[in-house]
Order: structure tokens, then sequence, then C-alpha cells
């Protein structure tokens, strides 16, 4: 019986550092590129085209989550996945989802450009994206489901150089919102064209409906859809919000910042899409298999170096802000501090989600969403109105650990509780940033959080 066991939980652990390996050196990659990228697109542009940007962004990420169903993940997940049949209704979903809303949003751009001051042939042109990546082949899905995780890793390698290039291109020929979100329509292009260039002659997509299989796809993606209408507007409430209340240079410079503090969620995110998702999904119909005995120690080795790069740059990134970053950034180094205090309860949260969502049940994290949402409708207008940009932060911070509870409750009743687990890599985490303030203030160098107090009080 020890063997069995042991033999079970081998390969488990095999597939999961494998792919988790690949997954972090290609995303390592990816973060090196995308904060390169985003150094010299600083240097090109103004804070307040940065500003423009990620309303358009936030406008075009809001279009396709509250549309969710749950396409990729049906593909992943369903034991008919691969069936052309049902893989080409999936790809035939995701094409007319992607038609209709870049009409959508090229309709509502004229109110939306009148609300928010900006130009509503910006926001068209950027919603050619979502027409594009609709049309993108479902080989990527049918990757992630055979765990050829290198190949899918390579894969966006590939596509985050030539999008960075194109970007530089473009914003350098012309240092406007136009260079910009040109660039990001020719990069989804890119990604389209190569998506359907890497798939087996007898995988290619063609448009079929298949009733049954098209039932099996909603009914899966209700929750989903539910889940992600929720996380769009837990994570872009605060850019929707605040451009209204601030100047589009301010708003720039924030999202400076929380892009950055988002490249450690967007890597676990990335770990569970790509590795921890399949693996219990295809381990959770096995009732003799303890998922969460065979996941324990993984996690901790994974979440014990996220927690320490954490701790690492909450004390220091100040600092780097200050090194690399042209001087009209500079405030963006305090916020990136605290925002990455927010960053680590994503993570665990994320990881959490994914865990669930695994074992089929998606329901606990709409539920978190949906509270994670109410804090901060009530919170972020009360503690801008009070104290100002550096408490919205604090309140995104506190609505993340709101939102860890019914998952924690979810994971409890499925038995995959890392309760524990998860207090003491918080714990290693605060750590690690009291032990570099030490060394900082013995240096001589002011805490970071000096400047956020200040404002507070």
């Amino acid at each position: 019986m020890a063997l069995d066991t042991a033999e079970k939980i081998n390969p488990f652990r095999r597939r999961a550092a494998a792919g988790g390996l690949l997954t972090i050196g290609a995303f390592g990659l990816t973060v090196i590129l995308r904060f390169g990228t985003n150094v010299i697109l600083s240097r090109l542009v103004a804070p307040e085209v940065f500003g423009i940007a990620a309303i358009i962004n936030t406008l075009k990420t809001g279009v396709e989550l509250i549309t969710d169903v749950g396409i990729g993940q049906s593909v992943v997940r369903n034991a008919k996945g691969d069936d052309p049949t049902f893989y080409n209704t999936a790809w035939t979903v995701q094409a007319m989802r992607g038609l209709a809303l870049f009409l959508v949003l090229f309709v509502a751009a004229y109110p939306l450009s009148q609300v928010y001051g900006i130009s509503a042939a910006a926001i068209q042109l950027g919603a050619l994206t979502l027409l594009v990546l609709g049309l993108t082949s479902t080989s990527l899905f049918l990757m992630q489901r055979d765990l050829r995780v290198g190949r899918l890793n390579s894969f966006d390698l590939c596509m985050d150089l030539s999008g960075s290039a194109l970007v530089i291109l473009f914003t350098y020929l012309s240092p406007t919102i136009w260079g910009l979100v040109t660039a990001s329509v020719l990069a989804a292009s890119v990604r389209l064209v190569a998506s359907h260039a890497i798939v087996p002659r007898g995988q290619r997509n063609r448009f079929l409906l298949d009733k049954r299989h098209l039932h099996e796809i909603l009914s899966f993606g209700k929750w989903i859809f539910v889940s992600s209408l929720l996380a769009f507007f837990c994570a872009n409430f605060d850019k929707l919000y605040l451009a209204y209340s601030m100047p589009l240079a301010i708003l720039g410079i924030y999202g400076i910042a929380r892009n950055i503090a988002d490249l450690p969620v967007m890597l676990m995110a990335r770990l569970g899409h790509l590795v921890l998702f399949p693996l219990i999904a295809a381990q959770s119909h096995d009732a003799s298999v303890d998922v969460r005995e065979q996941l324990r120690p993984i996690r901790f080795k994974v979440l014990s170096v996220a927690a320490l790069a954490i701790g690492f740059g909450v004390a220091v990134s100040d600092l780097a802000v200050d090194l690399v970053y042209d001087p009209r950034y500079q405030e963006a180094g305090w916020m990136l501090s605290l925002s990455l205090l927010g960053a680590w309860a994503a993570i665990l949260c994320t990881v959490n989600e994914y865990a669930v969502l695994g074992m089929g049940r998606p329901v606990y994290g709409a539920t978190a969403n949906l509270m994670k949402l109410g804090c901060m409708l009530v919170g972020l207008p009360l503690a801008f109105a009070l104290s100002g940009l550096e408490a919205v932060i604090l309140v995104i911070a506190a609505a993340e650990a709101i939102r860890y509870l019914p998952i924690a409750v979810g994971q409890r009743r499925l038995k995959l509780s890392f309760l524990r687990q998860d207090a003491l890599l918080t714990i290693l985490m605060l750590s690690m940033v009291a032990a570099v303030l030490s060394v900082r203030q013995a240096a001589g160098y002011p805490y970071p959080l000096e400047t956020i107090f200040g404002g507070l009080f």
C-alpha cells in the first residue's frame, strides 16, 4: 500500500515541480522584459499617456471579463475537451464572443470618452484586440490540458518579446496614446497568427456548434462568469474610481506601481492556471488520492520564495524606483512598497482559488470576489475622502485579506486547507520586511513607509 501511494505521489510531484520550474523560469524572463520595456516607455511618454492607457486597458479587460464563461477552463477540465467537436464548439463560442465584445466597446466608446475625457477613437482602436483575440486557436488550451508547459511557456515568451518590440518601436515613432494602442493591436494579431501556426493539422479549428457540448460549456461557465465579473471589478475598481478623482498624470504613476506589484501575483496565477489547476483537476476524480498531502511540500517551497521576495520588495522598492525610473515617476516608489503588502494577500488567495477550482468548485472564488468588491465599494471612496491615495492602497490590501476567508472555508470543506502554512508564510514575509528595514536604518536610509504614514497622519 505504501508503495502504491508513493507511485501516485511521485509522478504528481515530478509533474508539478517540472511544470512549476519551467513556468517560473519563463515568467522570470517575462518580468525582466516587461520591466525593461516599462522603464523605456517611461522615458518616451508622459505620465498622462500612461493614465489614458490604463483607462483603455481597464475598459477592454472589463468587457472581456464580464462575459467570461470559462471556455479555456472547460477545454482543460472536461473529459471530452480533446474531442474536436468539443474544442471546435468552444472556439466558435469564443469567436462569437470576441465579435460581440468588439461591437459593444466600439459603440460604447463615445459615452465612455465623455466620462473619462479621452479620445473615443483611441478606445475604438483598442477594441480591435478583442475581435482579434477571439479568433485565437484552442491549441493553447489543449497544450495546457496535456501539461505541455514548456512549449506553452516558450510560446508566451515569444509573444512577449514580439509585443515589447512592437510597443517600443511604435511608441518611439509616436510617443502618444496612438503608438501604444496600435502596438497592442498588432501584438494581438501576431498572437492570433502564431497560435494557428503551431496547431497540428488534425487539430485546426473550424466553426461548429454542438448543442450538447455548448450546454456543458455554459453550465460549467456560469460560476466562472460570476467569478470573472467580480474579479474584474475587484482588480480594477480602484482605477475606474481614481480616474474620476485625480489627474491623469497621478493615475499613470499609480498605474506603474500597480503593474509592478501585480507581477508576482501574475506569476502565481500563471502557476495556478498552467500547473495547479490541470493537475488537481486530473486527480480530483480519484478518491484514493490525497491531493492535499501531495501538494503541501511543493506549495510551501514555492510560496516561501515568494514570501521572501515580497518582503524584500516592500522594504527596498522605493530605492529601486528612484534608481531606475525617470524623475517624473518617483512617487511610484512608496506606492509600490505599500501595494506589495496587498500583493502578498493576493498571492495566497490566487493559489488557493485555483486549488478549489481544480476540485470543480468555482463558487468559493465567486463568493470571495463578491466580499472583496463589497469592501472596496465602501472603503475606497471613504478612504480617499479622508486620507487620500495612501489610505486607498491600504484598503485594497485589506480587501484581499477579506477575500481570503471564503476560499479558506471552501478549502476546509474540500479537505484542502493550508491555513497554518499560510500563517507561517505570512510571518516569514513580515520577518523579511523587518530584517531589511533594520539594515536600511543602520545604513542611514529612511524607511519607505515614512512617506505613507506622513500622508496618513
